[in-house]
């Protein structure tokens, strides 16, 4: 099982400090935001998971976690080979003639890093859906 942690250094600074701001205010956004953020991280990575014969990868993402953490889970058992690729196989081992097969050999997969590109396409997204919640909290 694989799965990219989202951790946006900063917020619970600023929660802090805009709480002092409206003292006695009701504050309930950062949650939201965790909620949110966290479901657009794995719909990133669904949209961004090759795509095979059966889709079982991108199905595979779910978001688990409650309270203040969320982790975005990739539950396919190959997501971490698919994104980091595969080195070459030595071949098969046959115990009657003592020897590896050359035949038997796999040059390796190239990786195709889905996990990155999730990550930079939609923490920008992530970051614009925070200003505007602050900034319509700010202005209740």
């Amino acid at each position: 099982m694989s799965f990219v942690k989202i951790d946006i250094k900063g917020v619970d600074e600023l929660t802090v400090d805009i709480i002092r701001l409206r003292e006695g205010a009701s504050f309930r956004w950062p949650k939201e935001i965790l909620n949110v953020s966290s479901e657009m991280m794995a719909d990133a990575i669904r949209d961004e998971a090759p795509r095979g014969l059966t889709g079982a990868l991108a199905s595979s993402v779910r978001v688990e976690g409650g309270g203040d953490t969320r982790r975005v889970v990739v539950g396919s058992p190959y997501g971490v080979k698919v994104n980091d690729g595969t080195g070459p196989s030595p071949g098969r081992y046959v115990r009657a003639i003592g020897k590896r097969i050359k035949g038997g050999t796999h040059p390796g997969t190239r990786a195709n890093p889905f996990f990155d590109r999730a990550v930079s396409m939609v923490t920008p997204r992530i970051f614009g859906y925070m200003h505007r919640r602050m900034y319509e909290y700010l202005l209740e």
